[in-house]
């Protein structure tokens, strides 16, 4: 990687950001996004779109903006053998560096920079379900080629599948099939990302997940490596240049599978209650298996599909008008997309943050932690 991509990675890589409190990241994006010529860039329920040239249609790519992680005061980084990982200074101890999803983050910033016409999209809270992606604007998407996404650890997966859903057909696979052999791809099944909800919200385009080069996800141990985040740019980057200027249509077909051990299958619409992913679980005579948390767990409680509803007034807090400003039945106030602060049902400010019982906590910028409803 050459010292001025490796310089955009680390940048974006040291800004903290976690689910319910993207605002950072928000604000580093549209700095970055102001740098490029001929963007145009709007926000909708929390969620960054972008628009770069002008173009009948468009390739894509999109990014999450919240990772799983808590926020340091004093969070260094470092590197060691092409590695970066993260310590919290004031304890000297490991903590994740957020490569899920930062490396998107910076593979999507860095396809706005080099490629001439694109969109790009920037979704929230996509740790927590997919909050973001659910509420997407889906007319953005009409005039897309196809939609791609860096959210995989490691460095040799291309998902084409998630939850028995295709993300891309045959098409589209020969087409890039020259470039995934370039760069040591193997096409597999994948979990749950932005572009499968995109996908089951509507999207008729082709899209793909893919690994990007960060390890041990979800832990104080995730590292990123610097060569591997430079591969997947590249490998992106000729693909845009490659099956650009075709819009990839698909007629997607969930597949059916049967249980092929005595002991059962895998289940299709139930979601972890700890890592909160779907169709992770393997179902034998002990229980429900989750592949991600490498345990055995709980299905979470399904909540209302209508999470947030619009409500009347300003905020309280930036004088956003009610249009950005939503009741967030999950955590028992409102939300407002513009300055992404929540409000209490009494007016108050505050965020909610994860405590070290795993439980979350509100946090009154004012009068510290005051109630103690989980979010989702």
């Amino acid at each position: 990687m050459n010292k001025e991509r490796k310089q955009e990675l680390v940048n974006t890589l040291g800004v903290q950001t976690t689910s319910y409190n993207t605002k950072n990241m928000n604000a580093f994006i549209k700095r970055e996004a102001a740098k490029v010529e001929g963007c145009k860039l709007k926000m909708h329920k929390g969620n960054i779109y972008i628009t770069k040239g002008n173009a009948d249609t468009y390739p894509c790519i999109v990014a999450h903006t919240d990772t799983v992680h808590k926020l340091y005061p004093n969070f260094s980084m470092f590197e060691n053998d092409g590695k970066l990982f993260s310590i919290n200074s004031d304890t000297m101890k490991r903590v994740g560096i957020g490569g899920d999803d930062k490396v998107g983050v910076f593979v999507a910033l860095q396809v706005l920079k080099e490629i001439d016409v694109c969109k790009v999209a920037f979704f929230r809270d996509e740790e927590v379900g997919c909050v973001g992606s659910k509420a997407a604007d889906m007319k953005f998407f009409d005039n897309t080629e196809f939609v791609l996404q860096c959210d995989r650890k490691g460095a040799k997966d291309f998902v084409n599948e998630i939850s028995w859903l295709e993300m891309y057909n045959e098409s589209f696979s020969e087409a890039i099939s020259t470039i995934l052999k370039t760069y040591g791809r193997q096409e597999v099944d994948g979990g749950m990302t932005d572009v499968l909800q995109l996908a089951n919200n509507g999207l008729d385009v082709c899209c793909a997940n893919m690994s990007c080069g960060y390890y041990l996800p979800h832990t104080d141990n995730e590292y990123v490596v610097i060569d591997e985040v430079n591969d997947t740019l590249d490998m992106v980057l000729e693909i845009f240049e490659t099956v650009s200027g075709v819009v990839w249509k698909i007629d997607r077909k969930k597949k059916v599978y049967t249980p092929t051990t005595y002991y059962g299958g895998f289940s299709t619409d139930k979601q972890c209650s700890e890592c909160m992913g779907y169709d992770t679980f393997h179902e034998d005579i002990f229980g429900l298996w989750c592949n991600t948390c490498v345990d055995y767990t709980g299905v979470a409680e399904a909540a209302d599909e209508e999470e947030e509803t619009d409500v009347e007034g300003d905020c309280s807090n930036c004088g956003m008008d009610g249009g950005l400003v939503t009741d967030d039945t999950l955590c028992g106030g409102t939300y407002c997309h513009n300055c992404q602060t929540y409000l209490d049902k009494e007016g108050e400010k505050g965020v909610w943050i994860m405590g070290e019982d795993k439980k979350w906590k509100w946090k009154s910028l004012s009068n510290g932690t005051k109630k103690t409803n989980k979010p989702m």
